[in-house]
């Protein structure tokens, strides 16, 4: 027992020692307390998790504009394409891919951030024998790139309004 003790202090002070912390929730710009996600694709997979995102980081989504709404614009789109082809003709590996430009305007004008771009891919190798289980596997990893955009999302945004000095200066980096 007092060996798991000693260990797990150990482990604990090693894990301090090299600056690893939890990820705790992002810090938003005030200014974004009510924000309108403006998208074309109101009930996708990656809006609801934006509004859990966001509601996770004390931002209250709302449903329309208004004269104190910070503006969450995203454009996505996502899909399969074909990475190689097997002596028969058919598919044998496709790539899954998500994309998503974004950009934030606040109404104080203090904080912007102008249109960024992020791209996730992963490869998927098809099982001919196996359909129902890749298409399974398909949107499984179509729903999980969705979740990492829009963490990066908030992650962009997060890092956008640190690296203004937190301070209420403007950015408008088109840089992560």
């Amino acid at each position: 027992m007092k060996y798991l003790q000693a260990g797990l202090i150990v482990i604990l002070l090693l894990v301090s020692a090299c600056g690893w912390h939890m990820r705790g929730t992002a810090k938003l710009p005030p200014a974004m307390a009510l924000t309108y996600i403006d998208t074309a694709a109101k009930t996708s997979t990656l809006t609801r998790y934006l509004n859990r995102a966001l509601r996770a980081a004390d931002v209250e989504v709302v449903g329309e504009m208004g004269d104190n709404v910070a503006r969450l614009k995203v454009q996505s789109s996502s899909g399969r394409r074909v990475l190689s082809i097997g002596p028969d003709g058919k598919a044998l590996e496709y790539e899954i891919f998500a994309t998503a430009t974004f950009s934030v305007t606040t109404p104080d004008g203090l904080f912007e951030l102008t249109a960024q771009e992020i791209s996730l891919s992963r490869d998927l190798l098809f099982d001919s024998l196996d359909v129902l289980g890749a298409s399974k596997e398909q949107d499984m990893l179509q729903q999980d790139m969705e979740k990492q955009v829009a963490s990066l999302i908030i992650d962009r945004i997060a890092a956008a309004y640190a690296n203004s000095g937190a301070s209420g200066k403007q950015s408008r980096s088109s840089e992560p």
